[in-house]
């Protein structure tokens, strides 16, 4: 299995991990001959001036996922902003 990066963040290496496992093993036990999860985290940073003075400042954190599947030649894909081993072997459903 293909190594998963670390970062600091919400998505930690084992959770990723796990994931990445349902996926795959939902993608097998569907007949799937190729699958992929990718997982996406946004961080964005808004600073609001005014007369070069801080009025405020935003921080957010967004996640999502996405499977593509190809079964019997033909591919599928779905996406969901859940994270989870769940949601992840759900996707794949979805996909096929």
């Amino acid at each position: 299995m293909p190594s998963v990066a670390t970062s600091p963040g919400p998505l930690d290496a084992d959770r990723l991990s796990s994931a990445r496992d349902a996926a795959l093993s939902r993608a097998r036990e569907l007949g799937c001959s190729d699958a992929e999860l990718r997982v996406e985290c946004l961080r964005s940073q808004q600073l609001r001036l005014r007369d070069a003075r801080l009025e405020g400042a935003t921080d957010d954190i967004e996640l999502g996922m996405g499977v593509r599947v190809v079964v019997d030649g033909a591919m599928g894909f779905a996406a969901t902003v859940a994270i989870g081993v769940d949601q992840a072997a759900a996707l794949v459903d979805e996909a096929v």
